[in-house]
């Protein structure tokens, strides 16, 4: 993995863009992010425009819908305030033009202004996905104590859904109330009918230590394992029940998504490099062959 001044880091293809220096501002007790204390501080204006054009010009980056993915906001909630949406709109406003497809999660309130921009400068219907973050119902006051409710999350379906952007409900990390509130979640795509559901289970590699062990993620004190495929069978039951409650498909990684709506591989190859998170959504390894020989 490379990484560029400060609020970027590039990886196999996908550009990652953080709208704040450090902070994040949620509280949720599972982080895992890296430097996630204290309120958010957004990055000043100028430097993230300096940091947009950086990634024009990084060698690494392709234009158009088969070019690089842009990532929006993985180390913090780019939704959080006047300053942070600021900068957002800042990279609908360099990328959409150039086809790229975007991908912004957030567990705030979708401003209509962004949407009606998004639906009127993107390219193509699938050029953007919001993905929309809810990883516990019942106890969301106590384990994500500053983000918005998730009455409130859950009204960002039906925006989406008025404005003809495709909506993702993003249910990551996997904690014991997450496993908990399965009929919740039933209920709620049964409801609000998301295009998307992405149930991001993480890897064991990215929630071990050296030894092995599942790592404990300490946030203010409280502790809370992210379960992983390999830590508890429950999971893949998980996905599976709400494949068969949603109209919509249902991924364990947003990079399948993509490859799905756009007809190409998955990169890492999913299906052959973590085939315990595959969903069998096509036929990808006989694609492959198709294509490849």
């Amino acid at each position: 993995m490379r990484v560029i001044p400060n609020n970027i880091t590039v990886s196999e293809g996908r550009f990652f863009i953080d709208v704040a220096e450090h902070g994040c501002g949620n509280g949720c007790k599972y982080c895992y992010i890296s430097d996630p204390a204290g309120p958010q501080v957004v990055i000043g204006y100028e430097k993230f425009i300096k940091s947009l054009n950086y990634i024009l010009k990084h060698p690494d980056f392709k234009p158009g819908r088969n070019g690089s993915i842009i990532t929006l906001s993985p180390n913090t909630e780019p939704l959080k305030s006047i300053e942070s949406k600021r900068l957002v709109k800042e990279v609908f406003r360099y990328f959409l033009k150039n086809g790229n497809h975007i991908q912004i999660a957030t567990k705030e309130i979708v401003d209509e202004d962004i949407l009606n921009y998004i639906r009127n400068a993107r390219l193509y219907t699938e050029q953007v996905i919001v993905y929309i973050t809810i990883t516990t119902i019942t106890n969301q006051m106590i384990i994500e104590p500053y983000t918005s409710s998730i009455d409130r999350r859950l009204g960002n379906f039906l925006l989406l859904k008025k404005h003809a952007v495709l909506s993702c409900l993003y249910i990551k990390p996997i904690i014991q109330a997450t496993i908990d509130d399965i009929d919740k979640f039933g209920e709620v795509v049964t409801k609000y009918c998301p295009d998307l559901i992405c149930v991001g289970f993480m890897t064991q590699k990215e929630t071990t230590d050296d030894k092995g062990f599942d790592v404990l993620y300490r946030n203010d004190k409280h502790f809370y394992n992210l379960l992983t495929l390999g830590a508890n069978k429950d999971i893949k039951n998980f996905s599976n029940y709400l494949a068969s409650k949603s109209t919509g498909l249902v991924f364990n990684t947003s990079v399948c998504i993509w490859a799905f709506l756009n007809n190409s591989f998955p990169v890492p190859y999913i299906w052959r490099q973590f085939p315990e998170l595959c969903m069998e959504c096509r036929s990808c390894e006989q694609d492959y062959i198709n294509v490849n020989g």
